[in-house]
């Protein structure tokens, strides 16, 4: 279907499912890259393509078609493109601990461009991606490197909901308690915080409660 119907992006995503299930990793990652190139709506792609790598245990592939479907989403005030960010964000922070496996090095962004149709720099810099790396070191007892790594963030990352709210679990791992939970409380009270940012807030209120 590629070869007669190659400007169809669909038939990449079919191809690299295929490929997946073959143990192709490689070559299914680059057909999900060549396919998104022939893509007229790449918020529906890489939903589709994350779906796959994700379902195909392909979860490194998966979570870096979630960073780069964030990335076109943050701005984008469409229904289709908010619905979009608040799931991949939902996704993305559930697999914060993947991104300690991926290689952002200089060295390794042919590798990544090859595959992933990207490069190292650009997952490296984005405001999820610095996120995810804090909340990462935190759900493991790493406060000395989630306080170097947060110390990078830009506003626009410190006032996203999910910056707020892995922010918020800073300051309670540090023992700013007080802090942390003004912060959880405000989420829980704002009313255009996401509702399942809400429970984890809502869920760690009552943690400090107990």
């Amino acid at each position: 279907n590629v070869d007669s119907d190659p400007d169809n992006a669909l038939n990449y995503l079919t191809l690299a499912q295929t490929l997946y299930q073959q143990g192709d990793i490689d070559n299914a990652r680059s057909a999900v890259s060549r396919g998104q190139e022939k893509s007229d709506n790449k918020i529906r792609y890489l939903i589709t393509a994350t779906s796959i790598a994700d379902t195909e245990n392909d979860i490194s592939g998966a979570v870096v078609y979630g960073i780069l479907l964030w990335e076109i989403t943050k701005d984008d005030l469409s229904n289709e493109g908010q619905l979009a960010n608040n799931n991949i964000s939902e996704y993305l922070y559930n697999k914060s601990n993947i991104i300690s496996r991926f290689d952002l090095s200089q060295s390794n962004n042919d590798n990544l461009r090859g595959v992933l149709g990207t490069d190292a720099q650009s997952i490296a810099e984005s405001n999820i991606t610095h996120i995810l790396i804090v909340n990462n070191n935190i759900e493991n007892g790493h406060a000395g490197i989630a306080r170097v790594a947060i110390r990078n963030w830009d506003d626009e990352t410190h006032n996203l909901p999910i910056g707020q709210l892995v922010n918020a679990k800073y300051e309670i791992l540090t023992d700013n308690i007080e802090i942390g939970r003004n912060q959880l409380n405000i989420l829980v009270e704002t009313s255009t915080t996401p509702a399942w940012i809400v429970k984890i807030a809502q869920d760690l209120l009552n943690e400090l409660e107990g």
